[in-house]
């Protein structure tokens, strides 16, 4: 994945030892581990290349990033209003469960 990564510029090159194992720093596991914490919360790999940027330049943060989680948000309450129905049409064709 990490190869990957860096293919799409989401994860620099790492340092290697001379034996060609990859050597990380505190702040590229970090990195790391907030590329995996975004894709858990379903941010699609285009959101975190730009979210890694933003992080990146300090400067541009607050806005940009306030933007990209309005509208994360507001897909996820799409999402989340689309399921509530699902589960309401197929609640009205389950028979109610008897507790025994």
């Amino acid at each position: 994945m990490i190869r990957f990564y860096q293919h799409l510029g989401l994860f620099k090159v790492s340092a290697r030892t001379s034996g060609g194992y990859r050597v990380f720093s505190e702040n590229e596991i970090e990195d790391l581990q907030f590329i995996g914490k975004a894709q858990e919360l379903g941010f699609s790999l285009s959101e975190i290349k730009e979210l890694t940027l933003v992080r990146q330049s300090a400067s541009q943060a607050c806005p940009e990033v306030r933007g990209l989680i309005r509208r994360k948000l507001a897909n996820i309450e799409e999402k989340i209003a689309a399921l509530q129905q699902v589960r309401d049409e197929l609640t009205h064709f389950t028979p109610p469960a008897v507790h025994g």
